[in-house]
């Protein structure tokens, strides 16, 4: 009866963290582990972004089908009409 209680105690020692452990990296091993963890943030970074600007919200305004007003100096009717009033002016003086 005494061998199943140390196969428990040994059960409950893996289970509970007891027993051997793996060593932790050391050196380079450490160096690319963290290199590793720090481009798989940048790329869920990146993806996350991509999608945001993909689905996320517009940012546009909405396209009014209305032209804008033309500016009097801008327009050539204008200009032509201001030219004739001008003329005929200094025609009656």
């Amino acid at each position: 009866m005494g061998e199943p209680d140390t196969a428990n105690r040994a059960n409950r020692a893996n289970l509970n963290g007891g027993g051997e452990a793996l060593p932790a990296p050391e050196g380079r091993a450490k160096e690319v582990g963290a290199v590793l963890y720090l481009l798989a943030v940048i790329g869920a970074a990146t993806v996350g972004i991509l999608m945001w600007r993909a689905f996320g919200p517009s940012t546009l305004p909405p396209r009014s089908t209305r032209r804008a007003p033309v500016a009097p100096d801008d327009d050539p009717e204008f200009l032509r009409k201001l030219d004739e009033r001008v003329r005929r002016r200094d025609e009656d003086q």
